[in-house]
């Protein structure tokens, strides 16, 4: 008896967020006859799309040839020290307009001004300028989202946890065959002309996160074994945030009077005189900025991180509490082209597992914004060449499937369905720092992790931390100022 089934579609789009419902609406549109269907977790809304704390979300929507300009210069000034592709970067500033309108058309809660027009704000890393657009009601957002994907005909299977994608290293070149998915019913190997991946970002992989539930932040991995190239996989943004109620601490606070870090003794620290000039600066951006003066700022916080992953900061305001660098979202994943296509044929991404329009650093709203140009832009194309694509035959489709089901016997315990966390509260500091000595034992204890996990989960889930980890230590991303840490 086979121990899984089998299902076949034109079009199989891996995720529910932003990113995936909107690649989902753009395959169906382009093509009303192609099968498309969406695997996602669960029925309502879930991940980063939609887990925002003050149930509310930014685009950014340049509008005219100036601000596309200004859009298109900011985004790559920010990239350094990581890789932006100014190709991606114009699409993005090309079609934001035309995507912010069929946001309205579609019923979005957007924040308005005394006109009655969508009110325009400041954004993280562009404070000068008033380009972001704010919605509301995230659930509802989610809701028209997806009523819109059903009356195209999209299918949803929900319940549905992404295995593996299965790639076909017969063909020349290579491509994308379909996926192997954990169901409600069991085993499924679905066979696909086109697969768009919106599987979400890594930042789940921290212990210290503030992401949405029901994403194990295993993206990268994924990508990775089927051999599509990666790109700023390192590069996340970071918030502090008070621990354990991951509510938003600014950082510049530390230049107020009487406000100051407790060393491990319990003493005050306050902050050295030329690092209050940064206060400004820093306040301009809730996200740590990577290669960036006012980082200096952050490094001082950093460098008094206990082994819990906390630093305490006294307050004569609010008194004594632990703050905590969490993960917030990632700035890479696996490069695509401005069809949103990876370097593997047959599979498209879009959202926070997509990279190449953001480098290291990424404007406010530029990450809604994204899921909705790429999103669209990989549903067409992924709609086309699915038009034409064969189905991998089916005893290869079989034969792919059945490698996954023997990693599935080979781990040690079944899976538990809970999210792994493979770099723990004492490796925060190491891993953001991003080089150094203890950069190499972090990566060297998430790969004891890997080779001695006990279930296929948590493989992959170490197998995408030492992407991270991997990453940092190649690129050497904060490498002269950790070194002069590790030598002081």
């Amino acid at each position: 008896m086979d121990e899984f089934t089998r299902r076949d579609v034109d079009v199989l789009v891996l995720g529910a967020g932003l990113a995936g419902l909107r690649a989902a609406w753009a395959a169906r549109q382009a093509d009303p006859r192609a099968r498309v269907a969406v695997a996602c977790l669960g029925r309502g809304p879930a991940g980063s799309s939609f887990a925002n704390a003050n149930a509310m979300l930014g685009i950014h929507v340049p509008a005219t040839d100036r601000e596309r300009e200004d859009f298109t210069a900011q985004v790559l000034r920010l990239a350094a020290p990581g890789f932006a592709d100014p190709a991606l970067v114009a699409v993005l500033a090309q079609d934001a307009a035309a995507r912010f309108a069929e946001l309205r058309d579609l019923g979005l809660a957007f924040r308005a001004d005394a006109d009655g027009q969508p009110a325009r704000f400041p954004s993280c890393f562009s404070h000068r300028t008033r380009l972001a657009l704010v919605f509301t009601d995230l659930a509802g957002a989610y809701a028209r989202f997806r009523s819109r994907c059903e009356a195209l005909g999209v299918e949803f299977w929900t319940g549905t946890e992404v295995l593996d994608i299965l790639v076909d290293n017969l063909a020349s070149p290579a491509r994308a065959a379909g996926a192997m998915l954990r169901t409600p019913e069991g085993l499924v190997a679905v066979r696909a002309r086109a697969i768009v991946a919106a599987l979400g970002g890594p930042a789940a992989l921290f212990a210290r996160q503030v992401t949405g539930a029901g994403n194990p932040g295993t993206a990268h991995a994924l990508l990775a074994r089927t051999g599509a190239e990666l790109v700023n996989e390192g590069y996340f943004q970071f918030l502090w945030s008070r621990h354990p109620e991951r509510a938003f601490w600014p950082a510049e606070d530390l230049a107020r009077d009487g406000v100051a870090v407790l060393d491990e003794d319990g003493f005050p620290q306050d902050l050295p005189a030329d690092l209050r000039a940064l206060a400004a600066e820093r306040a301009t951006h809730c996200p740590m900025g990577h290669g960036l003066p006012d980082a200096a700022l952050d490094r001082f916080v950093l460098a008094h991180t206990r082994p819990d992953g906390t630093t305490r900061i006294s307050d004569p305001e609010r008194g004594e509490f632990p703050v905590a660098a969490m993960a917030h979202a990632g700035n890479g994943g696996a490069r695509i082209d401005a069809s949103g296509k990876t370097t593997l044929d047959g599979l498209y991404a879009a959202g926070e597992c997509a990279g190449g329009m953001h480098g290291a650093n990424r404007l406010g709203g530029a990450m809604v914004l994204a899921t909705q140009v790429f999103g669209a832009r990989a549903g067409r194309a992924a709609a086309r060449e699915a038009a034409v694509a064969p189905l991998a035959e089916p005893g290869l489709a079989d034969e792919l499937a059945q490698d996954v089901l023997l990693e599935l016997s080979a781990a040690l315990e079944p899976d538990s369905g809970e999210v792994v966390r493979p770099i723990t509260p004492d490796l925060h500091a190491t891993v953001l720092l991003g080089s150094g000595p203890g950069l190499d034992t972090a990566h060297a204890r998430i790969s004891a992790r890997m080779v001695f996990a006990p279930t296929r989960a948590a493989r992959l889930a170490a197998q995408a931390a030492l992407l991270v980890t991997g990453f940092l230590r190649r690129a050497r991303v904060y490498a002269p100022e950790a070194d002069q840490q590790a030598a002081g």
